[in-house]
């Protein structure tokens, strides 16, 4: 067998498996000999007969690839990544006629070749954890190993140079120490976004409560996370309810005097900042304060246009000051197959207090409740 075969059979059998995601449908459907479940047998192998002139007498069918195991750990969700180093038990042939003891220990060897690359590849993945990094790293290697083994064994026939390397290989097995499955670690969060919605509600204290007594709506946000940090940017739209007296507000742009029973909506933007002083696996604590707009609105008896698809909007609006505390409880996280990328699932609830200084009616104090649900997602160092 020239150099050049046996390139190409090491090219089609190992180099093509080394990705899950790559295997064809007679490997796919194949029985499988995983290497920890003991040494070769020809039991192992299909009989198939060649002739005398044959390149090679044998045909080991083997492949290393990578396989993703979800787990939990409490609230954590994570992924295991293992690699199997494992022979193709229908696709793996011998000729009984032409084979000895020494073809079935070159098989062997050529066998624990892989397993050795296999374990350099599991133990470099517990280390950086850059599957397809470390992938492309030992690919070339081992195909070199196993054609230079094929060479200068002259394909199992030199017994010498088999037994030569069957020795080496089982040392190096040895010395390869075998590693558990790590624990999962949630390495340090570098930065994130995160994204948040839910019903928000405004108890008014001063000043609006003789009309409006409170608020709801529903808010969407965004979050951007700086380790400890959080800054967030969050839009609310909803009701104040019907107004209780007829004089609350007189717009004069429009001639209008807001109407008793009519009801009143709300707007609120606003941008918050806080600071986490307990970030645990399950719960967490920021301390935050806060700047944003509110605006109310009563639809006016002025109508849009000729057509009078609708009436114009007669509103009222301020700027909001808050100071609060936010608490999270987390449902779940998620460490990502490659444990860069981490996320967290959970239930927020906010409890503010706030001053709005309304342009026409002046300030107004209001306690102010969120209970969102949010999602995170980290970039971890």
């Amino acid at each position: 067998m020239t150099s050049t075969t046996s390139l190409h059979r090491v090219i089609l059998i190992l180099a093509s498996c080394l990705s899950a995601h790559n295997l064809s449908a007679q490997f796919v459907n194949s029985i499988v000999k995983i290497w920890e479940t003991g040494p070769l047998t020809w039991n192992d192998f299909q009989v198939r007969h060649v002739p005398d002139n044959s390149l090679y007498y044998s045909d080991l069918s083997a492949c290393i690839n990578g396989t993703y195991e979800r787990k939990r750990d409490g609230n954590l969700v994570y992924y295991n990544y293992t690699v199997i180093n494992k022979m193709y038990i229908s696709s793996s042939w011998y000729d009984p006629d032409k084979c000895t003891d020494w073809t079935l220990r070159y098989e062997q060897t050529r066998f624990d070749i892989m397993e050795v690359f296999r374990r350099i590849i599991q133990n470099q993945y517990y280390h950086d954890q850059h599957v397809t990094q470390i992938r492309h790293e030992n690919i070339i290697p081992l195909s070199e190993a196993i054609i230079t083994f094929d060479r200068e064994s002259k394909y199992g026939t030199d017994t010498l140079v088999v037994e030569k390397y069957e020795r080496e290989y089982r040392k190096k097995l040895d010395s390869i120490a075998f590693k558990p499955l790590p624990d999962p670690i949630v390495r340090t969060k570098k930065w994130g976004l995160g994204f948040t919605a839910g019903p928000d509600m405004m108890f008014y204290l001063t000043n609006v409560p003789e009309n409006l007594t409170f608020s709801y709506g529903f808010g969407l946000g965004m979050d951007i996370n700086i380790k400890r940090w959080l800054v967030g940017l969050d839009v609310s739209y909803g009701y104040a309810g019907a107004l209780e007296s007829d004089n609350f507000y007189y717009d004069p742009e429009y001639d209008y005097s807001w109407k008793k029973g009519r009801r009143v909506s709300t707007f609120k933007p606003g941008f918050t900042f806080g600071y986490k002083i307990l970030d645990n696996n399950r719960w967490t604590v920021m301390p935050m304060i806060g700047i944003g707009g509110n605006v109310l609105e009563q639809e006016t008896d002025t109508p849009i246009g000729d057509d009078y698809s609708g009436y114009k909007m007669s509103s009222i609006s301020g700027t909001r000051v808050e100071a609060g505390i936010t608490m999270d409880w987390k449902l779940r996280r998620y460490l990502t197959a490659f444990s860069k990328m981490y996320q967290e699932s959970k239930i927020r609830l906010q409890i503010t207090g706030a001053r709005t200084g309304f342009d026409i009616i002046g300030d107004s104090y209001s306690i102010n409740f969120k209970l969102l649900y949010a999602f995170d997602m980290w970039d971890l160092l």
